[in-house]
């Protein structure tokens, strides 16, 4: 038997008891008008058909909440619902963006953070402060890919001496440096547009798969 075949009968199933159950009510409506017009001991007969309504609706009632339950697990196991379900997952989890690489610093940030701006959004939603697990892809001016990789900051590399004891770069307080890379050239991705000393003032684009949907990343977090 086909979910289709099951599903049919759990609906015939539902409106028998639906019918069952208002059927019961009726009768003993019409009864108890019968009994009082005859003169008849309307009390115990009201009595009999409080007992009996209510009796059919518990039956109803946990009829009803089975035959959901029938629902409910088909349609968990129906084997196309759980493909989709995994489908806009991972489609969720391999959302790409374009944009430009960017580095973002406020009053109590205590240091530059590494962004990238994402095309297409405005304000704080354009924001996607860079993090563990993030895919980035760097392009060059010309369009070849200048770096190609999974994000996975390091916090020795530039490290002052104490009583700072954080990383520094072009003069400036970071925090993290990608891993294998000198410091100076990771940051001049980021903020080399803003240094006098280079050429160039176009900001490098590139792709972003983010490791956390973007509600779930809190800015600043490592």
């Amino acid at each position: 038997m086909n979910d289709s075949s099951v599903r049919r009968l759990c609906e015939s199933a539902l409106y028998a008891g639906l019918i069952t159950a208002f059927g019961s009510c009726f009768y003993y409506i019409i009864g108890f008008c019968v009994s009082a017009a005859q003169g008849g001991d309307t009390g115990q007969f009201f009595e009999n058909c409080l007992a009996g309504s209510f009796f059919a609706f518990m039956l109803f009632w946990v009829f009803f909440w089975d035959v959901l339950g029938m629902f409910e697990c088909l349609n968990e196991k129906r084997p196309d619902a759980a493909g989709k379900e995994g489908t806009v997952s991972q489609e969720s989890q391999q959302q790409k963006f374009t944009g430009h690489l960017d580095w973002y610093a406020e009053t109590g940030s205590e240091g530059v953070l590494w962004t990238f701006e994402k095309d297409g959004f405005a304000g704080w939603a354009s924001l996607h402060v860079l993090g563990n697990g993030d895919q980035l892809t760097v392009f060059n001016e010309d369009g070849s890919v200048r770096w190609q990789g999974v994000i996975d900051l390091e916090y020795e590399t530039g490290c002052q001496p104490p009583p700072r004891c954080q990383q520094a770069v072009f003069g400036m307080w970071v925090f993290g440096n990608q891993r294998g890379f000198a410091i100076e050239d990771w940051a001049e991705m980021f903020i080399g547009s803003d240094l006098v000393s280079t050429k160039s003032k176009q900001k490098l684009t590139g792709e972003l798969i983010p490791a956390k949907a973007p509600q779930d990343q809190e800015l600043g977090e490592e």
